[in-house]
Parts: structure tokens; C-alpha cells; sequence
């Protein structure tokens, strides 16, 4: 029997095997309140709406997005709150926000941002209330925990996806695009080299690349249009890095997002436009 699993699966099973290994040796009671804050209330909040919603939703892309979640979120019980506040948001963002039927922004990168941002209004309204900080809620850390663990262990893993796991996606273009002109616009800053040689050595720049960049919702398909969503992401990777944004990584791949949904908006404008001037020169032949 040929037994083969589809990519979307797949993916669940890699970041399960992820989360299982960055685990492993570290059980703590801070680790078990962040897997309910994320896992936990991931999944009921998705079965909640499952049964409020008509349009459905495909439960492995949920499960790849709470397995996002912890493995991004800085685990602790300073930040469960914050944690279970962008579970939530993230998941409802899944169920309600999209743009002719999909999302234009990564639903993990939108939930951590938009969840940020609440928090930092809701703090802002308890400070100017109150005059005090001991009510504030910390705002989600988004540490890359579960994305780099044991040093070479995490590493291994990612290239094992990425040898066995990420070519039915069809991204190579856009992968090799990103790493080189990331490495090459890092080159030119002080000690640039250097700072090369640790980024490409640890697994995050990996991970980041090839699991969050390349949602196949949210990225190109085509090899030209895969190569300039990948130039647009490294050029906001390292200028949003250059001036320390905080979630840095984040905004790169919102701000590639966006630039696909304009892509795609001007070759349906152009293909619309060379479609006008056909048929305009058949009406000119037909009149003579």
C-alpha cells in the first residue's frame, strides 16, 4: 500500500517532532502552562468554532498554527496571558479575516502583531487610568525557542525538511533568493562577515525561512514573482533589523505579504489591460 502523506500534514508532523525534541529534558511547570496557553486553547477555541461557523476550516492548518505559536512564544508565567491572548486572536483571525476566500497576511505573523498591539492599547488604558504599571500584561515574547534548541539537533532537523519536507511546495526559488540576499545585504554592515557566519550557522534563519516564509496562502507560486516577494522580504528583514524593530521578522513577512497581494493585483490589471488591446485590434480588423 502507498501510503503518503500531503504537505499540509506533513508540516503538522514536522513541527509535532519540533516541539518534541525542544521539549525533551526541559519539563517544567512554566513549559506545561504555555503547551495549554497555546495547544490547549488552540484547539478548543477552534472547536468552538467549528460548531458556531458554516464555512469550515481544515483542522491540520490549525494544528500547524498552534504548533507555531509554542514554538515561537517565549514559554514562562509572565507571559501565559499574553500567550493565550494571541492563541485566541490567531485563531479567530483563521475563522474571520480573509480576502476572497484567504488571508493576505500569514494568520501567525497577524495574530502575534494584532495581539501586540491590543495589548499595548489595553496597557496604555490601564496606565492612564490607574497610574500603575502592576496591572500591566506582558506583551507576547517572540523568542524562537522551539525553532532553535541543542544546537546542531535543531539544525539537523531543519535541513531535514528542508531536504525532504519543502520541495513539494515548489519555493526553491524563493528560498535561495531570500538566504542570498540576506546574507549579501548583512555583508555590507560592520563586521558584517561575521555576523553572516553566525546567522546562516544556527537554525532559525532556517526555520524562518523555510516554514513561515513560504506559506504557500500568503507566497507566490511562479519562479519571477517568488524571486521578488523574496528580494522585498530580505531588504525589510535587514532594514527593520538595522533600525532593532521589535518583531522585526514578523513585519518582514507581513511586508512581503502585502506585496504579493499587489503583484498579484497588477498582473490581473495588466493581463486585463494586454486582453482590452486585443480585442480592440480584432473590432479594428473586423471593421475593415
Amino acid at each position: 500500500m502507498n501510503f503518503k502523506l500531503d504537505p499540509t500534514k506533513s508540516l503538522a508532523i514536522f513541527l509535532f517532532l519540533m516541539a518534541g525534541a525542544s521539549s525533551f529534558g526541559r519539563f517544567s511547570y512554566d513549559l506545561l502552562l504555555h503547551a495549554f496557553a497555546t495547544i490547549g486553547l488552540g484547539l478548543a477555541v477552534f472547536y468552538v468554532y467549528s460548531k458556531i461557523f458554516v464555512r469550515q476550516k481544515n483542522i491540520w492548518n490549525a494544528i500547524i498554527s498552534i504548533l507555531l505559536l509554542f514554538l515561537l512564544l517565549q514559554p514562562g508565567k509572565d507571559f501565559v496571558i499574553a500567550v493565550c491572548i494571541t492563541t485566541f486572536v490567531t485563531i479567530t483571525i483563521k475563522f474571520l479575516v480573509n480576502y476572497k476566500g484567504s488571508t493576505i497576511i500569514n494568520p501567525i505573523v497577524f495574530g502575534i502583531l494584532l495581539a501586540n498591539f491590543m495589548l499595548f492599547l489595553a496597557n496604555s488604558l490601564i496606565a492612564g487610568l490607574f497610574g500603575e504599571l502592576k496591572f500591566m500584561i506582558d506583551s507576547p515574547f517572540v523568542s524562537w525557542w522551539g525553532a532553535e534548541f541543542k544546537s546542531y539537533l535543531s539544525l539537523g532537523m531543519i535541513f531535514a525538511w528542508i531536504i525532504f519536507g519543502i520541495g513539494v511546495w515548489r519555493k526553491w526559488w524563493l528560498i535561495c533568493t531570500f538566504l542570498l540576499a540576506t546574507a549579501a545585504l548583512f555583508f555590507t554592515n560592520e563586521n558584517g562577515a561575521s555576523f553572516v557566519q553566525y546567522l546562516f550557522s544556527h537554525s532559525t534563519i532556517y526555520f524562518f525561512t523555510t516554514i513561515m516564509l513560504v506559506d504557500p496562502k500568503t507566497s507566490p507560486i511562479t519562479n519571477g514573482t517568488q524571486v521578488i516577494y523574496a528580494i522585498v522580504a530580505a531588504i525589510s528583514y535587514f532594514m527593520l533589523s538595522s533600525f532593532g524593530i521589535e518583531y522585526f521578522e514578523l513585519y518582514a513577512i507581513a511586508i512581503a505579504n502585502v506585496s504579493w497581494l499587489l503583484m498579484k493585483k497588477f498582473i490581473i490589471w495588466n493581463q486585463a489591460k494586454k486582453q482590452n488591446l486585443l480585442m480592440q485590434e480584432q473590432a479594428k480588423q473586423n471593421a475593415n
